[in-house]
């Protein structure tokens, strides 16, 4: 097995199960383009149990327009059936919007919206997210982050940023969750020492369930990203990758050059991996780490 560029310390190699057995909320933890991963994941997960009811959410900000979203309490919009001009929404809400070209086989996504992020607004962060997820009752959540910025802390090293404060809404509200990260460093945000570092930490802590190929969750997100997204948005700096890997396994133990933020260079298998973790054994530290 080739070793490059391991995820992982080399004592630890624990592969995650993607399933599920019970009503299932795939949350985009950290908005924008999250909501892609969390439909990529809501897809797979109903295609392995369609007897499972699986809904999809993004959290974002609080919006001044939910034209063409259901206002279901203060913190809860789903997206209605009928088209809008998007002209009079937001980036994320058009987003969301348009997928309803590409997810008919799942129920229409939910918008949490919940106050911006700081450590003095965590509090009404987390009464926001437990209001919206008292009106879903999923018996099963699922929070996602594409890239990674919620593990490392990103560009700033917030521990309180948007996805930081998200997870840590769900760790006080105290339901079992998975945290799962989709293709680790696509958001230009962290460098791969900054993500090996903070992975070794999480491992150390126990709550690394293990990693998985995305394959199947990219062929979901591909038809989003190829219509709806610019080349520089994370699905499609996955998708790419998987495409390059796709024609030629070598190019798996390459580096690509991320044209976001850091500009970092990440391995290509790195983008097209997922890893998860258990939401309440997260640490949510942004400590420094020696190297391996």
């Amino acid at each position: 097995m080739n070793t490059k560029y391991n995820l992982f310390p080399n004592y630890f190699d624990q592969q995650f199960d993607l399933s599920v057995n019970q009503k299932t909320l795939v949350i985009g933890i950290g908005g924008g383009s999250d909501i892609v991963g969390a439909f990529g994941i809501a897809s797979i997960l109903k295609s392995k149990s369609p007897e499972i009811i699986i809904e999809y959410a993004l959290c974002v900000s609080k919006k001044e327009n939910y034209n063409g979203f259901k206002q279901i309490n203060h913190f809860l919009h789903k997206r209605t059936e009928k088209n809008v001009d998007n002209k009079e929404i937001s980036p994320s809400l058009i987003l969301a919007n348009k997928m309803r070209e590409f997810d008919k086989h799942l129920p229409n996504p939910y918008l949490i919206s919940r106050p911006k992020p700081s450590k003095e607004n965590q509090k009404e962060v987390t009464s926001a997210i437990n209001s919206a997820l008292s009106e879903i009752k999923p018996k099963n959540i699922i929070a996602v982050d594409l890239g990674g910025d919620s593990l490392t802390c990103g560009m700033d090293g917030n521990e309180f940023g948007f996805d930081r404060t998200g997870i840590r809404a769900l760790q006080e509200i105290g339901i079992p969750f998975t945290y799962i990260v989709l293709g680790l460093g696509c958001d230009g945000e962290s460098t791969k020492e900054m993500l090996q570092n903070a992975i070794d930490r999480e491992v150390e802590k126990g709550s690394v369930f293990g990693s998985f190929r995305m394959d199947k969750i990219i062929e979901q997100m591909l038809p989003v990203s190829k219509n709806l997204l610019a080349e520089d948005r994370t699905p499609s700096i996955i998708a790419k990758a998987y495409s390059e890997i796709q024609k030629d396994n070598k190019k798996s133990f390459e580096l690509s050059k991320i044209q976001r933020h850091r500009k970092p260079l990440i391995p290509n298998k790195w983008l097209i991996t997922g890893i998860a973790f258990d939401g309440l054994k997260f640490s949510g530290k942004c400590k420094k780490t020696n190297n391996r």
